[in-house]
């Protein structure tokens, strides 16, 4: 997954348009939170939506 690609998957998840910065890894920790509550599998979400968002997360993160 490219860092274009999870920032696509990370704004879709969260609900957001556009956010501001990317590289900002403030910016990133709020969109993966308002995403995790969204997508979570104990909130109602799918355990499929749940792993894109972790390896969308991993890839801004640097891990990948």
């Amino acid at each position: 997954m490219s860092k274009d690609d999870a920032c696509a998957v990370l704004a879709a998840l969260a609900g957001w348009d556009s956010p501001p910065d990317w590289m900002d890894p403030y910016v990133v920790g709020l969109a993966y939170k308002d995403a995790a509550k969204r997508v979570h599998p104990d909130a109602g979400g799918s355990t499929e939506d749940f792993q894109r968002l972790q390896d969308a997360k991993r890839v801004l993160d640097g891990a990948s």
